[in-house]
């Protein structure tokens, strides 16, 4: 309870400061056209997710549910600022009224300002590095969840982190991006005790402080044509380990991930490539 209302009010502040400077507007409609600033902008959509539940220990007793979703989506755009928030309303529980803001509140929810030679954006962001399609090697700042890896999207998965990035164009293509979060969130994974329930996965440690931060910076550019990139995250490894020691549960071991992307286009074919180098503590690689 205490974690969903910290997340309102830190979506309700986001909200107030982009709304502000419209309060000095004389005419309301002056911000709705596409060829004015500032612009506020919203929508949203409702739908029905069908979740079926497998009960391995006896497939009759397997149930579906109708799970209701509403998504509302605002963004409000200024010559040098730019607000994007998106919050989902889901019932992971079917019919009960309750449990009907226990799916992920806050999608996104974040600031994003203009300067002359760069850019910075800073709140509830999802971020994909590389140029894998749906697949990725080196994508790691954000967590996901795996409870419904069939019916969503790569970037619906992805779990909304407390970010600050810098973005620098380089020439006419390029750019450095440079990203900051303070905590490092665990990947959700389902169980299998009866039901494909979505739970986490027990964790003997705690990454939401702050010395679980990550740090990420990628670089790209595209000369001649060709789309490359490198990038190097400090960071953790997603697929959690048994702590061998104590055996209370299953940790994280620190990383240096770096990263390697390429694209291009020939004989009409878009070809698309990535590598990733894991360097974890274990660089012997005789520690299971």
């Amino acid at each position: 309870m205490i974690t969903f209302f910290k997340r309102i009010l830190i979506f309700s502040s986001f909200l107030l400061f982009a709304v502000l400077p419209l309060l000095g507007q004389d005419d309301f409609s002056s911000f709705m056209s596409d060829e004015e600033f500032p612009e506020l902008r919203w929508s949203g959509k409702g739908s029905l997710i069908t979740k079926y539940n497998s009960n391995y220990n006896s497939i009759l007793e397997s149930k579906i549910d109708i799970l209701p979703k509403i998504d509302l989506n605002l963004d409000y755009i200024d010559v040098r600022s730019e607000f994007h928030g998106k919050i989902s309303y889901v019932n992971l529980q079917g019919n009960s009224a309750s449990s009907l803001l226990t799916g992920e509140f806050i999608e996104e929810a974040y600031f994003r300002l203009f300067f002359d030679k760069f850019d910075i954006e800073a709140g509830y962001m999802k971020i994909i590095w590389g140029k894998g399609d749906q697949d990725f090697t080196f994508d790691n700042l954000n967590a996901i969840d795996y409870t419904d890896f069939i019916n969503t999207s790569y970037l619906d998965r992805k779990i909304a982190e407390p970010m600050v990035k810098l973005n620098i164009p380089v020439g006419m293509q390029g750019m450095v991006e440079a990203v900051y979060t303070p905590i490092f969130t665990h990947d959700i994974y389902p169980s299998t005790e009866e039901d494909w329930n979505q739970n986490k996965y027990s964790l003997s440690e705690d990454t939401s402080r702050v010395e679980n931060s990550q740090f990420g910076l990628r670089i790209t550019n595209s000369p001649l044509g060709i789309d490359l990139g490198v990038s190097y995250q400090y960071t953790f490894v997603r697929e959690p380990v048994l702590d061998e020691v104590t055996a209370e549960g299953l940790s994280s071991d620190r990383v240096h991930l770096f990263g390697f992307e390429t694209a291009f286009v020939i004989l009409g074919f878009n070809i698309r490539s990535e590598a990733a180098y894991y360097m974890t503590p274990d660089l012997t690689g005789d520690d299971p």
